[in-house]
């Protein structure tokens, strides 16, 4: 993964899995090292912040070769809150998850919503 600027959304291409990117060679590299904030994409994600990813590990790596001061978020909906996900020792996880229902943090004991 490498950071790419985006001044103006009309310039995002459909990626392969249908999700609008950078044109890379029209775009501008962003410094890692100047990140404070990152969102993280996820299938599913555990009560205490865990993520499930697609499998191929590009996050959980870019996320080792950056400041652990970064702070991790993720958007979801509440059905994809879980108390429990498979995880491996390389995997990452998130600060917060932000779903259609509310804000959910590590520090307040990310919590499943009910039926879930």
């Amino acid at each position: 993964i490498i950071p790419l600027a985006v001044k103006d959304l009309s310039t995002l291409i459909r990626s392969k899995i249908g999700v609008y990117t950078p044109e890379p060679a029209s775009a501008e590299e962003f410094p890692p090292g100047s990140l404070e904030l990152i969102i993280i994409p996820g299938l599913a994600f555990s009560s205490c912040g865990e993520r499930l990813g697609r499998g191929g590990g590009y996050y959980d790596r870019f996320l080792t070769s950056i400041s652990s001061r970064i702070y991790k978020v993720a958007v979801a909906f509440d059905l994809q809150i879980c108390s429990f996900i498979p995880i491996e020792p390389h995997d990452s996880s998130v600060h917060s998850i932000i779903t259609e229902s509310r804000i959910h943090t590590r520090e307040q004991g990310i919590k499943p919503t009910s039926g879930h």
